[in-house]
This record gives C-alpha cells, structure tokens and sequence, in this order.
C-alpha cells in the first residue's frame, strides 16, 4: 500500500509538469492583438509601429528643404525709356532651421531668373531687349505644417528679408530692398526623413514680382 500512495503522488506531480501554458502565464504578462497592418493593440489600447513625420508632436529637429520651381512673371514695367515685360524662368529656394511640434522657424535664400519677352524694348533706340533678370534674396523662414489624413500634411510659410536684382536693360543695373515671400501647399511623408512637397509661392520684389509653382524635397533629422 505505501508502494502505490508513493506512486499516485509521483503521477500527480508529473500532470502538473504538463499542464496547458494559458494556466501557468504570469499575470504581468502584456498581450498583443494585431489589428491591421501598421497597428496593434496593448492590453485595451491603440498603438503605431509606424507614424510617418509627426508634425504635431516630438522634440526639436531639424529641417532642410529645397525647392526647384518655374516662375511666372506678375508685373511688366513701361516708362518713357522702355518697355520690360518677362518670360517665365527659373526659380530655386534653400531653406533650413528648427522644427518643433509642426513649427518652422529658420533661414532661407532663393535664386530667380527671367528673361525678357519678346515684345519688351528699349524705347530709345527701338531695339528688342534680349537679356535677363537675375534675383537673389535671403529671408528668416517660417512655416507650420498640420496633417491632414495618413502621411499627407498641408503646409504654409512666410519668409520676410533683403533681395537684390541684377537687370541687363541693355545696361546692366543693380536694384534691391526689402523681399516677402508666402507658400502654401501639401507634402507627402515617405518617411520620418523625407517628404516631397508640391506648391505655390509668392516672391515680392520690384522688378519681377513673381508667381511659383514649385516641386520641394524635404529632409528632417
């Protein structure tokens, strides 16, 4: 009788050592449903494996942005001396700085080129001006940016500063003073590190006060 009460508690003890998992899981074990790609559950709470550029949150960062654009000519000039009016150009902005919590705050600089129309003259002698306009300028850039539904942000900027205008009517002369510029636009998040930008800007200065379309690329770190 003491040889099958030993041998009863030994089975027992043997049973317990197979008991399902789900009897012995810790209590402070945190489960994970996946719900979607991209999203999983902990414990009664939503979370992101991946949020593509958070604009409305996280620390400082930087930014650098660079914008290629075409630029379309709003004024034409006519005096007693000549009449300018330009083609469509060149136009290309660099701009970088801080970025915190969607807002930009930091430099910028831009470069624009226009060539004369072909109807523009120079009234003294009646002969065609065939030269160009060239525009540099430098600006503090500012910008806030806000999402708008999955990796797609809208955006909007200012930048206020000092341009200076070389004009070749047929003479070259030198004109500057006080530069504004506005953006606005959306910006498709491909990563945490990189956006691509598609928008209109406007570039105040005398001479060629100009209409942008532009295509940006925008690198964050």
């Amino acid at each position: 009788e003491g040889n099958a009460s030993t041998q009863y508690r030994s089975m027992s003890r043997s049973g317990n050592a197979f008991q399902s998992p789900q009897a012995v899981q810790p209590a402070n074990q945190l489960a994970f449903n996946v719900d979607s790609p991209g999203e999983f559950t902990q414990g009664n709470q939503s979370a992101s494996a991946f949020s593509p550029r958070n604009s409305n949150g996280g620390g400082l960062g930087k930014y650098l942005i660079l914008s290629p654009g075409v630029s379309f000519p709003k004024k034409i000039h006519e005096t007693s001396k000549s009449y300018r009016k330009y083609d469509p150009g060149f136009a290309i902005s660099l701009a970088g700085g801080f970025k915190k919590d969607g807002i930009r705050f930091g430099l910028g600089t831009s470069f624009k080129r226009n060539s004369f129309h072909e109807t523009a003259k120079d009234k003294t002698t009646g002969l065609a001006l065939t030269k160009e306009s060239e525009t540099f300028a430098v600006y503090v850039d500012l910008g806030y940016e806000f999402r708008l539904v999955g990796a797609l942000d809208g955006y909007v900027g200012a930048g206020l500063g000092y341009y200076l205008s070389r004009i070749e009517d047929p003479m070259s002369r030198n004109d500057e003073g006080f530069f504004a510029t506005g953006a606005i636009g959306l910006s498709y998040n491909f990563s945490e590190l990189f956006a691509f930008r598609l928008g209109y800007r406007y570039n105040h200065e005398e001479e060629v006060p100009a209409h942008l379309a532009e295509l940006g690329f925008d690198f964050e770190f």
